[in-house]
């Protein structure tokens, strides 16, 4: 009965220990499945985010790159990028002017005149809501317009709450987002404002940002449409995604705003907090929670699960009672061995205590064992089985016994029997064993199957007459095992074949290192990307021997990255010079075969069964093309299609940057204003092809005339700039100018014609003339245009003082010759 005891006592615990494990198995699963969700849903929110706001900084560019946008541009700008197809969740693109008191009745007639999409303008057009104010800031372009009419005209200072978020993105310079708000369209929505200021103005200060202030680029954000492809659908969701405007990141006041919902999904049903049941709240291993900062205010994505207990699933409960269900059938079959033996025990003793005693230990070894046990004679009839025998054959004890062991046998085996009995030497007719003797063979099953035997042979001497005895071993489960083993390896050589395929296919460059960055593999398109042979690195070099001083530092930081813990954003604990886990930095290759090339690099850390870094794999490709790219780009946005020279934004920057040096050094500089004469008729009289071969040779002939320090822009139509960096004394200006005027004054041979053009110019200097680009420009514009009032293609007029043209009275002329005046310059020429 201990033993009984015994085992329903370690089968109970051993129950217990499988439920546990299995439970904590389940657990970890649904952990990791988490874990990956709230990740990968908050990486969509963040680039759908970003998305928009890319947008609408690309509006926000459009008014920096002109002093003047118009509504077709705009409207031309919104369909051209497909606003509507390629962003969803953008209900309008609005941009919203400010506008004095004074200018509101000018305002609202020039909007209700302008006809350049409607054909009828907009008569209906008024400010509101109306009310006496200072200052307006009235939407005048909203793209779509069709459902946005309420917002058409909207003076956004009427509302308090507009009207301070209107003024944090004046003052900040940066996008500003709103909480979620009740929308003119009713509809609860964000929005996000991006100022705008004059073209050219100084936005260094934050009085300079307000003086310079023209007016505002809004977003109108629809959360439930914007994050409709990031979170999971209502019906198919197993987890509740919850997005909540925590408000301001650095707020004005200390008071804190309350959160506002912006948009949630879940399966309502599947969690009680969202069924409203009082105190169910998602407990602490249930929620996942990130911060993400968007235009100003911070947004809390918080991912919820229904609580499991996964000591409830149906397998650890399955092992739980599967296992107490066997301890408790051994523990039974235990103590029925036990009182069958104590039982035997006393009939032997009430037969004869010492013969019973015998027979009954030789019966329990015999029937006992776990291999059958056969008695033969030397003719190889069956004398005697144990019970495991007759269990293995299926034969009952009268079936078996007096029968020839050719019943147990295949046909061929059985005829093999005497091989077991061979005479012995000097012995002719006598049977012999051979003790020891241990041979597989096939073995018949009463139902006729067949199946394998481990069979050995031993002798024995029985009353002077000699037999046999048979030792029988059931190999079906060993074989069975075997096979079982074979498949599970070849399971794992295919496993292994298929890794190997796709390290060695994979179409970026993947780097193994050690946990010190010694390169431990290299896939095909590594080598490609390091120009070298894995195995002339692999073990010898570490990853760094490619790499530059500072790019190695790079590299060290983001080999020191570790997985960040449960609620923290983007910093790895413990490892406070790594870089966050993911993070894609861009490196110089050096290449063993000579070249260098750039790659984006991607390194996440390898973990042994202890959870400690093993090693690192770090996944590369060539970005040489994207640089290449983005280089076309930043030619295209500072310099001239036509002709090449740098555009105005260069300029400016450029002029900048003088005028900095010229301060520090007290050194003056000059600015030289030209507008080409004659420029028109060439243009209306032989086209516009010879038209911009003239522009372009009048480029080519202003660097050619000017030193390397100097510089030409083109600001559009036929208008350049000169800036001369550095002037030893005030006439070194007119003779710069008076030697442009002259190159620009000799005939031009295009094709087979011969054309002249002259140039009008005025100068302006620093200091006298203006101390910042903005000044200088519009001083040496000014000159230039009382020199073209003057006659033209006179000695450039110098401006001491910055200067605007006089703007003409109604109806005066303003032109003195056929191609003076504004229809001297084309449609591209910035308004002045």
């Amino acid at each position: 009965m201990a033993l009984a005891a015994g085992l329903l006592l370690a089968g109970s615990l051993a129950s217990l220990w499988a439920w546990q494990t299995a439970a904590g198995y389940l657990a970890q699963q649904a952990d990791e499945e988490f874990d990956r969700f709230s990740e990968l849903s908050f990486s969509n929110i963040g680039q759908r985010i970003q998305h928009q706001l890319d947008l609408l900084s690309g509006f926000q560019a459009l008014f920096r790159a002109s002093s003047e946008v118009t509504r077709s541009e705009f409207h031309s700008f919104y369909n051209e990028l497909r606003v509507q197809v390629r962003f969803p969740g953008l209900l309008a693109v609005q941009y919203a002017q400010r506008v004095s008191a004074a200018q509101v009745p000018g305002f609202e007639a020039a909007v209700r005149a302008d006809r350049s999409i409607a054909p009828a303008g907009y008569p209906a057009f008024q400010i509101h809501p109306p009310g006496p104010r200072d200052h307006h800031l009235v939407v005048t372009f909203s793209e779509p317009m069709r459902g946005n009419e309420p917002a058409f005209g909207l003076d956004i200072s009427a509302d308090a709450g507009r009207r301070a978020l209107a003024e944090r993105a004046r003052d900040s310079g940066q996008a500003q987002a709103s909480g979620p708000v009740q929308l003119l369209q009713q509809r609860t929505g964000l929005l996000v404002r991006l100022p705008i200021y004059r073209h050219g103005a100084p936005t260094d200060t934050l009085d300079a940002r307000r003086a310079a202030f023209q007016g505002l680029i809004s977003g109108v954000l629809l959360p439930e449409d914007l994050l409709r492809d990031t979170l999971p659908s209502r019906g198919e969701a197993r987890y509740q995604v919850q997005v909540t405007d925590s408000g301001l990141i650095d707020p004005d006041d200390a008071a804190a705003a309350a959160p506002a919902n912006v948009v949630a999904r879940s399966q309502a049903d599947a969690i009680p907090a969202l069924r409203g049941d009082a105190g169910a709240a998602p407990q602490v291993q249930d929620r996942r929670q990130h911060t993400l900062a968007m235009a100003g205010r911070a947004w809390t994505i918080e991912v919820a699960r229904p609580h499991v207990d996964h000591r409830r699933a149906a397998f650890p409960l399955l092992l739980l009672g599967g296992g107490l269900s066997i301890s408790l059938l051994l523990a039974l079959l235990a103590a029925r061995l036990s009182l069958l033996q104590h039982r035997a025990q006393q009939l032997a003793l009430a037969m004869s205590q010492q013969a019973r005693a015998s027979a009954a230990r030789l019966d329990a070894v015999f029937n006992s064992t776990v291999d059958g046990i056969l008695t033969l004679d030397h003719h190889g009839t069956v004398l005697s089985a144990n019970r495991a025998a007759l269990a293995i054959f299926g034969h009952p004890a009268e079936r078996l016994l007096g029968h020839p062991l050719s019943l147990l046998m295949p046909l061929g085996p059985a005829a093999r029997v005497s091989q077991w009995l061979e005479p012995a030497p000097g012995t002719p007719g006598e049977p012999v064993a051979h003790p020891g003797r241990r041979q597989p063979r096939q073995a018949r099953r009463a139902d006729g199957s067949l199946f394998p035997i481990d069979l050995g042979v031993s002798e024995m001497m029985v009353d002077g007459q000699r037999q046999y005895v048979g030792l029988v071993r059931d190999l079906s489960e060993a074989e069975a095992a075997q096979a079982r083993i074979a498949a599970a390896a070849q399971a794992l050589r295919a496993a292994d074949e298929l890794r190997e395929a796709v390290f060695q296919h994979a179409a970026f460059a993947l780097i193994v290192t050690d946990a010190q960055g010694g390169i431990q593999a290299l896939n095909p398109a590594a080598e490609r990307l390091l120009g070298c042979q894995a195995p002339a690195e692999v073990g010898r070099h570490s990853l760094g021997s490619f790499l530059d001083r500072n790019d190695l530092h790079t590299l060290q930081a983001m080999l020191q990255q570790r997985p960040a813990p449960a609620g923290a954003q983007g910093r790895s604990a413990g490892a406070p010079a790594g870089l966050p886990r993911g993070t894609e930095r861009s490196l110089h290759i050096n290449r063993r075969d000579g070249g260098r090339v750039p790659a984006s690099f991607t390194v996440s850390a390898l973990h042994d069964s202890s959870g400690a870094v093993s090693g690192f794999l770090a996944i590369a490709y060539d970005i040489t093309e994207r640089q290449r790219l983005a280089d076309q780009l930043a030619q295209l946005a500072y310099h001239d299609g036509l002709t090449g020279l740098p555009n105005r934004l260069r300029l400016e920057d450029h002029l900048q940057q003088a005028i900095t040096r010229a301060s520090r050094r007290h050194e003056a500089l000059a600015l030289l204003f030209i507008d080409l004469d004659r420029f028109k008729p060439i243009n209306d009289s032989h086209g516009h092809a010879v038209g911009d071969q003239v522009l372009c040779e009048v480029a080519r002939r202003l660097q050619a005339a000017l030193r390397s320090a100097d510089m030409v822009a083109r600001l559009g139509g036929d208008e350049f700039v000169v800036l001369l960096s550095t002037l030893a004394n005030d006439q070194d200006g007119l003779l710069v100018a008076d030697k442009l005027m002259l190159v620009l004054a000799e005939p031009m041979h295009i094709g087979a014609l011969v054309l002249q053009v002259g140039a009008s110019m005025g100068m302006a200097r620093y200091p006298e003339a203006g101390n910042t680009a903005g000044e200088l420009l519009r001083s040496a514009d000014a000159a230039m245009y009382q020199v073209k009032q003057a006659g033209r293609s006179t000695q450039p007029l110098p401006s001491l003082r910055p200067r605007r043209p006089v703007t003409p009275a109604p109806g005066a002329p303003t032109d003195q010759g056929p191609d003076q005046g504004p229809d001297n310059r084309p449609d591209t020429a910035p308004h002045r």
